[in-house]
């Protein structure tokens, strides 16, 4: 049985970091990458529960409502590559 160890075709450098640092084992380096995704998911739930915890969740959802609105305009206007 023959495995090859091929790189992700990925442009997300955080993936492309994690593999390269583990080329003999590229299912393990996506283990790291998972994880920080999930750390980072945490981390804003924490900080958003915080948030809650001492204002109103009316007060939590204007700024969250602002940022997934700048959010938008930056993916709708931003410049694709050519493929």
């Amino acid at each position: 049985m023959t495995t090859a160890t091929t790189l992700p075709t990925s442009t997300d450098p955080a993936q492309v970091w994690f593999a390269r640092a583990a080329p003999h084992a590229p299912e393990a380096a996506a283990v790291p990458f998972t994880a920080s995704f999930q750390a980072t998911i945490s981390l804003g739930a924490l900080a958003g529960g915080a948030a809650v915890d001492h204002a109103t969740p009316s007060v939590v959802m204007a700024p969250g409502g602002t940022v997934a609105a700048l959010a938008t305009v930056v993916i709708v206007t931003a410049k694709r590559p050519a493929v």
